[in-house]
């Protein structure tokens, strides 16, 4: 949105004056400011307040324009970014889903040329705009539709990204089929194009299903930060026919651990009671699935086929997940615990209604997990964070 020099000191000043102050409030304000536009600096506020921890980088681009908020909670992380922009190389590099421009932005650091592809006209603008405030000069900003693109498109491509919008049909597009652009019908024409293919998907994609419906996985990236999954990244490789690797992978924790699902399938692990230490794996593995290879690769027992927990009679100080030493074992009673950080594993409440069944405060400092143990009885345990 272009604004004059005497309006654009007056909009920078005000948003400058109200960083601090909730979205809320200054949409309140700013109903009685006719001459601001409402709209552009509620972008900026809210950008501006998810710098700090989604893209540190931007810190020294004070020029950068924020996009709505639906684009900037798509947008990838700049962690994320780097992770993915790290995982190919080469001269020329499509990224079908543009949006915010991040993605792009890391690419342009591995190729000598990226195509930014987007079909909404305000955040193809935005972009453009953007990369001349970072000093970008090697990305080309095209408004187009990613389906018409393709069509025309004769020559190509080192790698393609895509992150399809899983917010088109009001779902968190756990289908492949949800998204847009639908991977499956456009898959076909993806490989004319190029033979390397990045896909970003929710975290909540069924990984299995995504395997069995894609075809050439060559590698799947569950991709979290401090314990939190962000991203499940396909990465699909033209000919590619073995089974794909499955990498669980914390940025913030810089923790990294691969297996395979048919290895999983075939192992044989033991189930026991709680010893003198829990142990709870963390999230990224737990969304890839590693349960059984992850009781294999440290030598613990896990609680039950169905209950994804681990004990140990040892400290095992290089576990990838959340490590405690447990203070009871007991039957669900509400006497025990009067306060506590509450986990439910395989067991027949929430957390929530757990905790207002029974009128258990919050503490951060214990911890209470509710579970099934291997002859399916019902248990509480509490233990302290190692």
């Amino acid at each position: 949105m272009p604004f004059q020099v005497n309006e654009s000191k007056d909009i920078e000043a005000f948003i400058s004056e109200h960083l601090m102050s909730s979205i809320h409030d200054v949409a309140l304000k700013l109903s009685k400011r006719k001459d601001l536009p409402m709209e552009y600096i509620l972008q900026q506020i809210n950008g501006r307040k998810k710098q700090p921890y989604k893209f540190p980088f931007l810190k020294n681009y004070p020029d950068f324009i924020y996009p709505s908020s639906r684009a900037l909670s798509q947008a990838s992380s700049e962690s994320t970014a780097c992770f993915k922009a790290n995982l190919v190389q080469g001269n020329r590099m499509l990224d079908l889903t543009g949006g915010m421009g991040i993605d792009s932005y890391f690419f342009a650091q591995h190729f000598s040329t990226v195509d930014y592809i987007e079909k909404n006209e305000v955040l193809c603008h935005q972009a453009k705009k953007n990369f001349e405030a970072l000093n970008i000069d090697n990305i080309r900003c095209l408004n187009e539709d990613a389906f018409q693109f393709l069509e025309n498109e004769t020559t190509g491509y080192d790698a393609i990204y895509i992150d399809p919008d899983r917010r088109e049909l009001k779902s968190k597009g756990v289908q492949i089929e949800d998204c847009s652009p639908n991977m499956i019908e456009i898959l076909p024409k993806l490989w004319t194009v190029s033979r390397n293919i990045l896909v970003k998907f929710s975290p909540l994609l069924d990984i299995s299903e995504g395997i069995k419906k894609l075809s050439d996985v060559e590698h799947v990236y569950i991709i979290a930060d401090k314990n939190e999954v962000k991203e499940v990244l396909f990465q699909m490789t033209r000919g590619h026919a073995s089974e794909p690797l499955i990498h669980a992978i914390d940025i913030g924790q810089k923790m990294k651990y691969t297996f395979q699902a048919s290895s999983e399938k075939r192992m044989n692990i033991d189930y026991c009671d709680p010893q003198e230490y829990l142990y709870e794996g963390n999230a990224a593995l737990m969304k890839a699935g590693a349960f059984k290879s992850l009781s294999n690769s440290f030598n613990i027992c896990k609680i039950a086929p169905q209950t994804h927990l681990y004990t140990a009679d040892k400290l095992i100080e290089g576990f990838p997940g959340r490590k405690l030493i447990i203070d009871t074992v007991s039957k669900p009673k509400k006497q025990d615990v009067s306060a506590a950080s509450i986990v439910c594993r395989n067991y027949p409440l929430s957390a929530d209604q757990l905790r207002a069944k029974f009128k258990i405060r919050e503490d951060s400092k214990r911890f209470l997990y509710a579970c099934k143990l291997k002859d399916s009885s019902l248990c509480w345990i509490t233990a302290t964070m190692l």
